[in-house]
């Protein structure tokens, strides 16, 4: 499923759409409103998805990891962003209200936008904007971004107040060094509702990616969430599998797929 998010100036009237049998309906939240369209599939995504402006098929064919490519700069408050829904958890159950994200780059930066409909728990040394390791331990977003070849990959994580953190991975769960390193230049932005609904974003220079992943078309990329804590639910974009949850592997990451960004 794909959702529209877009800056509340230019959104049309909103939409009610029934989603898998159940009514979804549109909600305005500060700057953003979600519009739920169509149908998921048994993984809770469905990569293709109708434009809220024109009403036409404009999507894709569901393979790989979709991030998109825009022509402008991308700024914090003005983005006009597709979002991916995810409904269903690790073990199939749904969520309810979906979890939602999007990937996005302009010339300079790659954008992480997470959000979800529920109130958050959040570390408690957590700070908008600052490092702070072990986030996972409480509900946050997570990027994984690899290189198929070398079989490095990094774990970004965002959690609904724009604390941060992130680590590079020379192998599954191996640590490519054993401190604390921030990288140079890792931007983040949240809005929190007084409902507990939240939207983060996560801005990270493409230079750095591209010296210590060779970002582009051939790598591998992975959204995840943690939500409902201290009952931790375990939500993943790509198929890893089944069993006990683990995000850590590298080699189900789907493949990148860029595509333009519409204009909305």
């Amino acid at each position: 499923m794909l959702l529209r998010v877009a800056h509340f100036a230019r959104v049309m009237r909103a939409k009610v759409v029934a989603n898998n049998g159940l009514p979804v309906s549109s909600r305005v939240w500060k700057e953003w409103r979600f519009e739920w369209i169509g149908e998921m599939d048994s993984m809770g995504v469905q990569a293709v998805w109708i434009s809220l402006w024109t009403g036409e098929w404009v999507g894709g064919d569901g393979e790989g990891m979709t991030i998109f490519e825009s022509r402008e700069r991308l700024v914090w408050g003005e983005l006009d962003l597709p979002l991916f829904g995810l409904g269903r958890d690790w073990h199939g159950e749904g969520l309810g209200v979906p979890a939602s994200f999007s990937l996005a780059m302009d010339g300079e930066r790659l954008w992480f936008v997470a959000g979800h409909g529920r109130p958050a728990v959040l570390h408690p040394q957590g700070r908008p904007g600052r490092f702070q390791a072990e986030l996972w331990r409480y509900d946050v977003a997570e990027l994984f971004l690899g290189d198929p070849v070398s079989g490095r990959y990094f774990e970004f994580n965002l959690a609904p107040n724009g604390a941060w953190w992130c680590c590079e991975f020379t192998g599954p769960r191996v640590r490519a060094e054993e401190v604390e390193i921030e990288m140079p230049g890792v931007a983040t932005f949240s809005d929190l509702a007084a409902d507990g609904s939240w939207m983060a974003a996560m801005s990270v220079p493409l230079e750095f990616l591209r010296a210590r992943l060779s970002f582009g078309a051939g790598s591998v990329a992975n959204v995840t969430f943690i939500l409902g804590t201290p009952e931790q639910r375990f939500v993943t974009a790509g198929d890893l599998g089944g069993g006990e949850p683990n995000f850590h592997q590298p080699g189900r990451f789907p493949q990148v797929r860029v595509v333009p960004l519409p204009v909305g």
